[in-house]
C-alpha cells in the first residue's frame, strides 16, 4: 500500500525526471550526465517501492518510522537541488567559454589589423 508520503516522493521524483528529460532535449546536459541523474532518480523510486532496501540502514542508524518521510524527502530534495546547481554551473561554464572565444577572436583581429600589409613583389621576366 502506498502512503501519502510515498505518493509525494513519487510525484516529486517524476517531476525531477521530467526536468531531466527536458534538459537533455534542450542539450543542456550530456548523455552521460543524463544517464547518471536518471539512475539516481530511479534509485529514489526503488527505495519508495522497496523500502526494505534501506531497512538495514534504518536499524543501524536507529531511525524511527515516524521520521522516515522527513529523511527520505530531505534526501530527495537535496538530490534535486544538487541537480539544479549542476545544470546551472554547466550552463555558466558553456557561456563563459563562448565569451572567452569571442574575446580571443576579437583580439586576434585587432592584432592582424595592426600588422602592415606587405606589398607584393612581382618578378620581371627578361
Amino acid at each position: 500500500m502506498i502512503r501519502l508520503a510515498h505518493l509525494i516522493i513519487i510525484v516529486f521524483t517524476l517531476f525531477a525526471l521530467s526536468r531531466l528529460i527536458l534538459r537533455l532535449k534542450d542539450k543542456e546536459i550530456r548523455l552521460l550526465e543524463f544517464i547518471t541523474w536518471f539512475l539516481v532518480w530511479l534509485g529514489v523510486l526503488a527505495i519508495v517501492f522497496m523500502p526494505t532496501l534501506i531497512s538495514g540502514i534504518e536499524q543501524v542508524l536507529g531511525i524511527k518510522k515516524g521520521i522516515d518521510f522527513f529523511a527520505s524527502a530531505g534526501i530527495v530534495l537535496l538530490f534535486y537541488l544538487l541537480f539544479r546547481i549542476y545544470v546551472q554551473t554547466e550552463k555558466m561554464e558553456q557561456n563563459l567559454t563562448k565569451i572567452v572565444r569571442k574575446i580571443a577572436i576579437d583580439e586576434a583581429h585587432k592584432k592582424m589589423e595592426k600588422i602592415p600589409a606587405r606589398k607584393k613583389q612581382t618578378k620581371r621576366v627578361k
